[in-house]
């Protein structure tokens, strides 16, 4: 995932990376003031397992995970 700022709007990109089949947990991270995302993660079985500041870019960073099922 990259944050880019242009023009003083965030884009926030995603990219589908491969998950070995041994991971039993998928990770993914957002920032603070994305509700939307927040609240569609929460609603569809992620939950939150840290929150950290990106002294860089200024925000907060939003760490969820969620259990993989293995088939």
């Amino acid at each position: 995932m990259e944050l880019s700022c242009n023009s003083n709007k965030l884009k926030w990109e995603s990219y589908l990376i491969p998950i070995p089949k041994g991971n039993s947990v998928i990770r993914l991270e957002t920032f603070e003031g994305n509700h939307q995302a927040i609240h569609f993660y929460i609603k569809n079985g992620w939950y939150v397992t840290k929150k950290e500041e990106d002294n860089e870019h200024g925000f907060i960073r939003v760490f969820f995970n969620k259990k993989r099922v293995l088939c």
